[in-house]
């Protein structure tokens, strides 16, 4: 029992030194991928203060991180050309809001809220 109980004690430390260090990681890679100009084909179309924008953010920023780049993001509330863009990309008909992801090469949309995995397909060209 006191074996399990040393066990368990130092698995939990040694999960809270890799989270750490998973985090430094994560932050220092955002840092680098921050600096690069953003793909001008992988639209991500938002409001800001949106609740369904915000909540799709982290799977975003998990995209970015798996192609290693950042793609367009493009606030369209507030900026008109933005909007017209959104417009002429079909999103109004094909979404009617944000968030929204259209990728320029492939013509393939993603309406709303999507998961990481998702999104590195869309981004990829990998959606049916």
């Amino acid at each position: 029992k006191m074996e399990e109980n040393v066990r368990k004690t130092w698995l939990m430390n040694e999960l809270s030194r890799l989270s750490n260090k998973s985090k430094e990681i994560e932050t220092e890679l955002d840092s680098i991928i921050d600096k690069q100009v953003a793909d001008k084909k992988l639209l991500f179309f938002f409001g800001n203060g949106c609740s369904f924008t915000n909540r799709v953010l982290p799977e975003v920023s998990c995209l970015e991180r798996s192609i290693g780049r950042r793609i367009t993001h493009l606030e369209t509330w507030e900026d008109e050309n933005n909007q017209k863009q959104y417009d002429s990309v079909g999103g109004a008909t094909l979404c009617g809001g944000v968030p929204f992801f259209y990728n320029l090469e492939t013509g393939k949309s993603i309406c709303g809220a999507a998961s990481c995995d998702a999104l590195v397909k869309w981004a990829k060209g990998k959606l049916p």
